[in-house]
């Protein structure tokens, strides 16, 4: 008989509340209201499984996954956990965090990714479950619904050399996911890009069509792309009085000597530039290694700082 995935009933609770506490999932703090995002596996008129969402304005908690012994070994509790993203998406839920002791595996298939605890969002750390009914023991998970394109503007004061190798390699990664998109700007932008940096951008197979110097103030005016990450290259850069946003995005440093300003024979310029990209390629790896969605703000902030150290 087909498996349905219905919404929870009150006459499903008795049950449901059965089945978790033999399952050793918290009961003790599910509401009404709470129940009401729950859904729950039926073959035909027999409960094989149930899981639920916590909703936290625009993030989730995905709560009492389980499933009958019976039911087990049949792909219920990957049904279940598909629908409540599709029911998490439908009520604005843009990242699901969970904890679990046990299943790690099973919802590492399923697209969550590890994320230490400390590093959750406040809202989430304060759920009971996460405070105090789940042991310490229990790891968390988080996955992003959807994707959102974060806007990443790398600064130099001559927007020559570093920033738009910055700017080439992250829109270079990030080419077929999108969830970032990079630019750069000069705080006193040179007229053209230095020679250099296009022919170590050929050299690595990275596009250049489109790159140009840019000042700082083409994105600080209505109409341009909000900047979520501001990153400066150079400590001059640094140094500089912030513009007025239109938001306020987040800072961190990442000081890089410019390769521009070496001096000898062709063959140590060509190196200055080939090490230079070597680094922020390196750099931006990591940076679009984090679980950026997932992250509490001020953590990825920092997180972000830490990269610009190593």
């Amino acid at each position: 008989m087909a498996i349905a995935i219905t919404p929870f009933e009150p006459a499903d609770e008795a049950w449901l509340r059965s089945l978790l506490t033999k399952a050793k999932l918290a009961t003790s703090d599910l509401t009404t209201e709470m129940l009401s995002n729950f859904l729950v596996a039926r073959e035909g008129k027999t409960r094989v499984g149930v899981a639920g969402i916590e909703c936290h304005d625009t993030l989730g908690l995905l709560r009492s996954v389980a499933v009958e012994t019976t039911g087990r070994g049949q792909g219920i509790g990957s049904r279940l956990v598909d629908a409540i993203e599709v029911r998490a998406r439908e009520q604005g839920i843009e990242v699901l965090y969970l904890l679990t002791e046990t299943a790690r595996d099973f919802f590492g298939r399923l697209g969550y990714r590890p994320l230490a605890g400390q590093d959750a969002p406040a809202t989430i750390r304060a759920t009971r479950e996460f405070d105090e009914l789940c042991p310490k023991s229990c790891a968390c998970m988080a996955k992003s619904l959807g994707i959102r394109t974060h806007h990443v503007l790398f600064l130099c004061t001559g927007n020559s050399a570093r920033s738009i190798l910055a700017e080439a390699i992250l829109n270079h990664l990030e080419a077929e996911t999108r969830r970032f998109r990079a630019f750069s700007a000069g705080s006193h932008p040179q007229p053209h890009i230095h020679p250099l940096t296009l022919e170590t951008l050929h050299e690595n197979g990275l596009p250049t069509e489109g790159l140009r110097t840019k000042r700082l103030d083409e994105f600080t005016k209505l109409g341009t792309p909000c900047i979520d990450y501001v990153i400066t290259l150079c400590d001059q850069a640094r140094a500089e009085p912030c513009p007025l946003w239109l938001n306020q995005p987040a800072a961190a440093h990442w000081g890089l000597p410019d390769p521009a300003s070496v001096t000898g024979t062709e063959a140590t310029r060509r190196q200055a530039f080939g090490e230079i990209f070597r680094t922020l390629h390196r750099k931006i790896g990591l940076f679009v290694a984090l679980p950026f969605d997932a992250l509490d703000p001020s953590v990825r902030t920092v997180r972000i700082r830490e990269i610009g150290q190593l």
